[in-house]
């Protein structure tokens, strides 16, 4: 069975599939995975489903039945798929949460790591300033215009 659906042509493997494998990957192969969105579903169905099949486990419908029976009508189904349906999106929520969190992290580190990095230059290429302007041999001044105090003077100055 092929892992990929196109080959490097851009040509449809569908044909080396079964017809019952080709209806259900054929659909899929039209899904726009890379939306966030259709991840996300994708996600909150998973995590429903595998809430589904652990309540199935360990047969929490058998036990909220058992307990619907002892207390009335309480219509305990729709608070099991309301809290399923509530945990799922929770999760999808943290999980993009987490993700732009990391992304954000990932930018600051990257544009602190730019400033450090003219920082750096900046304080080299005023030490080459500096020694430049001391090794001249004519006088130099550098005054600043509202007070006129004196900024900059040479070691011939």
């Amino acid at each position: 069975m092929p892992t990929r659906l196109h080959d490097d042509k851009g040509l449809c493997a569908m044909q080396a599939f079964p017809a019952p494998v080709k209806r259900i990957v054929a659909p899929a192969a039209r899904i726009a995975w890379k939306n966030r969105s259709t991840r996300d579903a994708v996600i909150i169905f998973g995590i429903a489903l595998a809430a589904y099949l652990g309540a199935e486990h360990l047969a929490l419908f058998d036990g909220a039945g058992a307990f619907r029976r002892s207390f009335g009508n309480w219509r305990l189904e729709h608070i099991a798929l309301v809290s399923i349906m509530l945990s799922s999106a929770l999760a999808a929520y943290a999980l993009r949460r987490l993700q732009d969190v990391n992304r954000e992290v990932r930018a600051r580190l990257t544009a602190e790591a730019e400033v450090r990095t003219q920082m750096q230059r900046l304080q080299e290429e005023r030490r080459f300033l500096q020694t430049l302007v001391d090794n001249v041999p004519a006088t130099i001044s550098v005054k600043e215009l509202p007070e006129f105090k004196y900024v900059l003077i040479n070691r011939e100055g």
